[in-house]
């Protein structure tokens, strides 16, 4: 089963680095809500039928993720004895 949720970024934060890295920057997210004043309907809908929680990813792109901009996040099943795709990214593989 394939899930997209859709997230908000609500802060990037600077961390100390490793792997020869000075500094990494960690991006954190939200759900939408679906709640409130000029919610969209497609974010009532992702509340609706998405799971909740956090999510945190960490790179060593600071402009990898935008605070306040939303973000789709597919849940895609990894097939066993499978090759993987090429990442995706857009200009950032």
């Amino acid at each position: 089963m394939t899930v997209r949720a859709k997230f908000t970024c609500i802060m990037v934060s600077k961390v100390k680095g490793w792997a020869g890295h000075d500094f990494l920057w960690t991006a954190h997210f939200q759900p939408v809500t679906g709640h409130g004043d000029g919610e969209s309907e497609e974010n009532k809908a992702f509340w609706a039928a998405t799971p909740a929680g956090r999510l945190e990813v960490t790179s060593i792109l600071h402009d990898a993720f935008e605070v306040g901009r939303d973000y789709y996040l597919d849940i895609i099943p990894c097939e066993v004895g499978t090759v993987a795709a090429e990442p995706s990214g857009g200009d950032r593989v």
